[in-house]
């Protein structure tokens, strides 16, 4: 998929919810024909460094369906 360099082979995403999502699920998830995303977009961003590891964190806003079912969810 194109969306596959962007993520490194390690990338791991603990979710607001506390899931582990791995590059394998995020690829799988976004590569379905299911979702459609009208808005995907993060604010608010922080990132720390420590060594060779990098935390993320922010503001998530999605809107779209999937399998049908609209949702628009902040993050």
């Amino acid at each position: 998929s194109k969306a596959e360099s962007f993520y490194a082979k390690d990338f791991q995403l603990t979710t607001s919810s506390g899931k582990l999502k791995t590059k394998s699920d995020m690829l799988h998830e976004i590569g379905s024909p299911d979702l459609k995303l009208e808005v995907n977009e993060t604010e608010n961003i922080k990132v720390r460094v420590l060594n060779s590891t990098a935390v993320l964190t922010g503001k998530l806003h999605q809107k779209g369906s999937y399998k049908g079912q609209a949702f628009d969810h902040f993050l």
